[in-house]
């Protein structure tokens, strides 16, 4: 190539490549830009494309874009940037069986760094800004007529009185619709400073800008171990083939077996069994014949204590990085829908689903 050529060659390339180059930039200020402007009150100023500046001085870098980096890659190790590139929340009633099929986590992707500075960067200094607010007090009275209920949110971007909002919605939404109440009632938890069970990634409980609902009537993809090794079927949700007596977990639901031979790719027995005492299985056991374990008042509470604590004992038996067939969703829409109307996000649209759990994002609904 000659000299003229090559020359002309490189500027033609520089030319394709500086309106990609601009337009990267600008949507990075952009989106650090929309940040800034719904967390407003902690940054002294917008940002300049490259950080995001809080009230104190300190710049945050965003971070670089990378094309190819997979949505695991930013899960697990994400720069700011990450956090709001093309992330697109679907707010409100969608087709949620369609929208599974995308195997889109819209809000699982978090800068900690973020919000560490926003919420607190230790246990203690979260604990400073929490408060305890009664959750639907009309709703959930005990005799002598005090809430029954009450749990600990952040002060920080007055998500307490965000709560408290929900709190009075889902009051009167439970008054037209009483059969509602099942899923609202005995919150699985908002603060608990913890780690994600087998990662290095905080929980966002840890912020106490979170609160799942009733545990016994929700979905999450851990718990999801027996479709993930049997396909489901018209058979899939009776646990089979599971060796002698054992309380199983499967999807959410407890189930009793007895005398079965394993034939699954995995012994979908440990995920609960290992966690259960002696005493607590042969309390359910003694309860209930061979099949489902049917909640009552003897039994729900423990069958909510083994699924939180599933994961509290290192019990992460499912890859990150599995797809899955749909889910079966029992949290009705208007419940969303109030807690999507104050800025939180619902981890049912989650392809990694936690149907429980709802988180104050309102940078994916603004």
């Amino acid at each position: 190539m000659k000299k003229s050529q090559k020359t002309i060659f490189l500027v033609f390339v520089w030319l394709c490549l500086v309106p990609a180059v601009s337009f990267a930039e600008n949507f990075i200020h952009e989106e650090l830009d929309h940040l800034a402007q719904v967390y407003s009150g902690h940054f002294i100023v917008s940002t300049d494309g490259k950080s995001i500046i809080w009230n104190d001085g300190y710049a945050m870098p965003a971070g670089t874009l990378e094309e190819n980096k997979s949505l695991q890659a930013k899960i697990e190790k994400p720069v700011l940037v990450d956090q709001v590139d093309h992330v697109h929340y679907p707010a409100g009633v969608i087709d949620l069986a369609a929208y599974f099929q995308k195997n889109e986590d819209p809000g699982r992707i978090r800068y900690e760094p973020f919000s560490r500075k926003m919420y607190g960067d230790s246990e203690n200094e979260v604990r400073t800004h929490l408060v305890t607010i009664d959750w639907m007090p009309e709703t959930f009275k005990n005799a002598d007529g005090t809430a029954q209920y009450h749990v600990s949110v952040t002060t920080v971007n007055q998500v307490n009185e965000k709560l408290k909002q929900i709190s009075s919605e889902l009051d009167a939404l439970v008054k037209k619709e009483p059969d509602y109440k099942k899923y609202l009632s005995d919150p699985g938890g908002t603060f608990s400073w913890r780690y994600i069970a087998n990662t290095n990634r905080l929980s966002y409980h840890s912020f106490g800008m979170t609160i799942d609902i009733n545990v016994g009537h929700s979905n999450y993809w851990q718990w999801n171990v027996y479709s993930l090794y049997q396909k489901p079927s018209e058979n899939a949700i009776k646990p089979e083939n599971i060796p002698g007596k054992a309380i199983v977990l499967v999807n959410s639901k407890a189930y009793f077996v007895e005398n079965h031979q394993i034939v699954t790719k995995n012994n979908v027995n440990f995920v609960v069994d290992i966690i259960l005492s002696e005493n607590q299985k042969n309390q359910l056991m003694q309860q209930n014949t061979e099949g489902e374990i049917k909640r009552d008042d003897s039994n729900n509470a423990l069958i909510n204590s083994i699924m939180q604590q599933a994961l509290a004992n290192g019990n992460r038996p499912i890859p990150e990085d599995t797809s899955f067939d749909y889910y079966p969703n029992q949290i009705p829409w208007p419940i969303v829908l109030v807690f999507e109307k104050n800025g939180f996000i619902w981890g049912g649209k989650w392809h990694h689903y936690d149907t429980m759990h709802f988180e104050y994002r309102p940078e994916l609904l603004n």
